[in-house]
């Protein structure tokens, strides 16, 4: 389970409440359903079927919502602006148990959205003013930026957003294929830059290539739904990668071997992401 920060005063907002009732319903939906970080994958059936509306009012609605977003460069995903910051976790804060889970996001999406690191994604935060009714709007700095007028500069500053605590189903690497695909990424990245377990397999196994074969592995196998689908019939709750990827160093079928004059020492960029 999840729980997600609202402001509960939005509802006086003239943005939020000039907006269809399936407009609204879908911002709720998208700030629901977004992962720890703020992304969602875009399933128009799916999102329909969940709000009993049809495709054409979802397709609608993220048009009418775009200036909160930043849709991945295929559409297939989007970002909210400012869900990190309405739930409290921005700017990143390495002490809160958050932090890594967010992080792991944010890079693991970095390709998706054609950006080089994750600050990038915090360029897409719109700054909040003052609207008549006091209630803080925006405006963004992506291609759906849209201008605020007549903007005074006496404005109060804004009233602090109330917290109501809302149970929200956070998914499993057993319920979405994507949830365990990032488990995995973030698992891969993390096990071909440790020097010492890279030395340590080296030595049980001469002359194999240890990351070029853990790349194979996971390419091959554990990164198609066919690894996922085993993965599934253990009863772990966790993931346990450093002792999978030591497992499939063991098996011939994922052997890669060192070429004349390569060394397991040589530096390698992370092919696998």
């Amino acid at each position: 389970m999840a729980y997600r920060f609202t402001n509960t005063e939005k509802w006086d907002d003239a943005w939020f409440s000039e907006l269809k009732p399936a407009n609204k319903l879908l911002y709720l939906y998208l700030c629901d359903k977004c992962d720890i970080a703020g992304f969602l994958e875009i399933n128009v059936r799916k999102i329909a079927f969940d709000l009993g509306l049809c495709k054409q009012d979802i397709e609608g609605g993220l048009k009418n919502l775009g200036d909160k977003f930043v849709l991945s460069a295929d559409e297939k995903y989007l970002f909210i602006k400012n869900f990190l910051k309405h739930q409290k976790d921005y700017p990143l804060n390495e002490k809160k148990t958050t932090y890594t889970k967010i992080v792991g996001c944010l890079e693991s999406k970095l390709q998706l959205f054609n950006y080089q690191k994750k600050e990038d994604f915090f360029d897409t935060l719109y700054i909040p003013y003052q609207s008549h009714n006091g209630i803080g709007i925006g405006i963004g700095n992506s291609n759906n930026n849209f201008i605020l007028e007549n903007i005074k500069d006496n404005n109060p500053p804004l009233p602090p957003l109330k917290s109501v605590d809302i149970v929200v189903e956070e998914k499993s690497w057993r319920d979405d294929f994507e949830v365990y695909l990032t488990d995995l990424r973030n698992a891969y990245k993390a096990i071909v830059i440790d020097t010492a377990y890279i030395t340590e397999r080296a030595k049980y196994h001469p002359g194999l290539n240890i990351k070029l074969s853990l790349e194979k592995a996971c390419k091959e196998f554990w990164a198609t739904e066919a690894g996922w689908v085993h993965k599934k019939k253990s009863k772990s709750i966790e993931l346990n990668w450093r002792t999978t990827f030591t497992k499939t160093l063991n098996q011939k079928s994922n052997h890669v071997w060192l070429q004349k004059g390569e060394s397991n020492e040589s530096e390698r960029k992370v092919a696998y992401v």
